[in-house]
């Protein structure tokens, strides 16, 4: 009996800590630990203990505009991103991935000079066809990046909001593009 009732604990517990939060179309988990926060109408996300050095992902309010092309997602890069970081200006840098009708685009760039030891933000646009929002991740560890990418994976894009109602696409299939890859 006391194995039963530790095994629903153990599992309330567990799907209380990965419950997903809900920020207009985008739904998430929050990593373990991080505190959430609101800057200038976007959420902020940081962790709290600063055991993975300088790590903040910034996720800005649904907007009703669609980011379909790798023009877009520049122009959104440049008006969007916090901080004075170098992205290329290559399409080739410019990652795109379509998951179940969501487009998703991503770059990355570095900030500092060549040879010290600099942040790097990665930087992706999120569309569901109708409504986009944008998730930018500032890292300076690689600890940081795993984080990032645990929290990437738990990212779902949902449909249009309708009615200030929101409700999962289809089987609401992850909404991630690949790991970052360490810029170090």
């Amino acid at each position: 009996m006391k194995q039963l009732v530790f095994s629903i604990a153990f599992f309330c517990n567990a799907v209380i800590g990965f419950a997903q939060t809900n920020f207009g179309i985008a739904s998430f988990t929050v990593p373990k630990g991080w505190q959430t926060s609101d800057q200038d109408g976007s959420m902020v996300l940081e962790n709290i203990k600063g055991r993975e050095g300088r790590c903040r992902i910034f996720i800005t309010p649904t907007q009703n505009n669609i980011i379909n092309s790798t023009d877009l997602h520049m122009q959104t890069r440049t008006n969007l991103s916090s901080g004075m970081y170098r992205y290329s200006t290559s399409f080739r840098s410019i990652t795109k991935t379509d998951v179940n009708d969501i487009l998703i685009f991503g770059s990355a760039a570095r900030s500092g000079t060549k040879g010290e030891s600099a942040d790097v933000s990665y930087f992706y646009t999120y569309t569901n066809g109708q409504q986009s929002f944008t998730i930018q991740i500032i890292s300076s560890s690689a600890e940081c990046l795993t984080t990032a990418t645990a929290f990437l994976n738990s990212v779902y894009v949902l449909e249009p909001l309708t009615n200030a109602k929101a409700k999962r696409s289809r089987k609401a299939a992850p909404a991630a593009p690949a790991a970052p890859a360490p810029m170090m």
